[in-house]
């Protein structure tokens, strides 16, 4: 095989409402005192998400607000480890003479919660929903290495602006409703790009939008963490949803924060079918993960490179955190295919017709061109059978008689995983030609979900895993179903 060509991660980058707690308080100040954890500002009632009293977020002008309000411990996002079964904790603090009416302020409350979710946007809405994602471009502070979170220094780079005119082209011909946009300059910048010749009226800044709030490691140098923060930032590098930093959970506050994104900006509450959002790397896995009803655990196992487009579709019955009412159409699509190194495996959805079979064919062996091949394995179907073969025979034309890979049919998820193990000493990436079925359950077992069939694969999709990728050695999902490296699909989305 020729020397490969530079990969994707040198050219395209690497990857409440109020009302609520007023009406509480009217009742509570005629009877006691309630004590609630303090909960940030903006932030939905009842979803502290295990935060502890003293957390706060931080608005955009660096200061501070804090917001008493009653919190439900039970109410929790579905998939979050300490999800508890207690209730309220009101605590009655005024004479004791008041004692009895304790309860019937408790049936107050009961009522006035009882409305307020009942008049709060729902998180769905009775019709399909497309919802695009999109990271900004490559930053100045990307560029050098520099921790940025929800810090507003960084700009895009010349690099970046061209990402995101490549990224316009890609969604060109896409009817939106509405862009929903990260307020931080460097995913505004690519919003206004991306949007292209669109109404720019209809580009609207949600502050829930912005970065992972990262506290005093913003700023950092990625060599400086570990000399001035010690075991908190090898928490970070190897079980970042466990980092606590000044009293903050960022990750779980991320979480908290996409579950609100949800809730309010994304409910469909407004009419709005298709929508855009360009925010930041962690706020895209966090909006991404907790649509499929993956929790904080799941931070960089879903990656996000500069300025790379995923797409998410909803029906009535979908709600944050739940993994229902979703199909994945695709993650991380960038105009190249981001392909692994060595313990990456990329699953090739096997077209069912022959005469896709020759265009997917050809590209398959341009991919191969450009990285090196450790196995190939195909499922015993004819369909993956035959094209398996084909790639095989143009390997062999291309080797001097010679494949430089070796076949392996396979008949079930285990078998292959078997053979993954089997090979793991070996130098290269693993193929998989498969049919659709055996890709969804083989996503699944990766990423450790129930089910595959909320992924939407294409024929000839490409799905990509670098197997030992994440903070724990955990597989990280590089993209799904990626398809802009077949002919049809750069000319419909405008790339060269």
């Amino acid at each position: 095989m020729p020397t490969p060509k530079a990969s994707l991660r040198d050219t395209f980058g690497s990857g409440l409402d109020r009302d609520d707690s007023a009406n509480v308080s009217r009742i509570i100040g005629r009877h006691g005192s309630a004590r609630g954890i303090l909960s940030p500002s903006g932030s939905t009632l009842g979803r502290s998400c295990g935060r502890s009293p003293s957390e706060v977020e931080r608005p955009m002008d660096g200061t501070y607000e804090r917001t008493k309000s009653v919190t439900f411990e039970d109410d929790l996002p579905h998939g979050f480890p300490e999800r508890k079964a207690s209730f309220s904790r009101f605590h009655f603090e005024e004479d004791d003479a008041l004692a009895p009416l304790s309860g019937f302020v408790a049936v107050v409350l009961s009522v006035v919660f009882v409305a307020a979710e009942s008049s709060r946007p729902q998180s769905h809405s009775s019709t399909r929903r497309e919802i695009t994602f999109v990271r900004h471009g490559q930053s100045t502070w990307n560029a050098v290495g520099r921790i940025q979170g929800s810090s507003n220094f960084s700009f895009l780079t010349d690099k970046g602006e061209s990402q995101a005119e490549i990224t316009r082209g890609i969604v060109a011909e896409e009817e939106y409703d509405a862009c929903l946009a990260s307020p931080l300059r460097r995913a505004r910048q690519t919003a206004d790009v991306v949007w292209g010749r669109r109404d720019a009226s209809a580009i609207r800044e949600d502050r829930d939008l912005r970065e992972i709030d990262m506290y005093a490691f913003e700023g950092l140098f990625k060599d400086e963490g570990k000399a001035k923060f010690g075991d908190a930032y090898d928490t970070w590098k190897k079980s970042p949803h466990e980092l606590v930093i000044e009293g903050h959970h960022p990750v779980r506050e991320l979480w908290d924060r996409a579950t609100s994104v949800w809730e309010r900006s994304l409910s469909g509450s407004g009419g709005e079918q298709k929508i855009l959002v360009v925010a930041h790397n962690a706020m895209n896995q966090a909006l991404i993960g907790s649509a499929l009803g993956l929790g904080p655990n799941y931070f960089r196992r879903l990656l996000q490179s500069n300025c790379a487009v995923s797409k998410v579709v909803l029906d009535e019955n979908f709600a944050p955190n739940t993994g229902k009412g979703i199909v994945l159409e695709y993650l991380n699509q960038t105009p190249e295919v981001p392909l692994g190194q060595d313990d990456s495996v990329t699953l090739i959805h096997c077209p069912s017709s022959v005469e896709d079979e020759a265009v997917i064919t050809t590209s398959v062996i341009n991919m191969l061109r450009m990285i090196p091949v450790r196995t190939l394995m195909h499922t015993k179907d004819g369909s993956s059978t035959r094209l398996a073969g084909e790639i095989i025979e143009r390997c062999k034309k291309e080797s001097s008689g010679e494949c430089p890979f070796a076949a392996i049919a396979v008949e079930s998820i285990d078998e292959s995983t078997k053979v993954l193990a089997e090979t793991a000493g070996f130098s290269g990436s693993t193929f998989i030609v498969a049919d659709k079925s055996f890709c969804q359950n083989f996503i699944a077992q990766t990423l450790v979900m129930e089910s595959g069939e909320m992924f939407n694969l294409s024929p000839g999709g490409i799905t990509v895993f670098d197997m030992n990728g994440g903070p724990k050695k955990d597989p990280v999902a590089v993209c799904i179903n990626h398809r802009l490296y077949l002919p049809a699909f750069r000319r419909d989305f405008n790339i060269a």
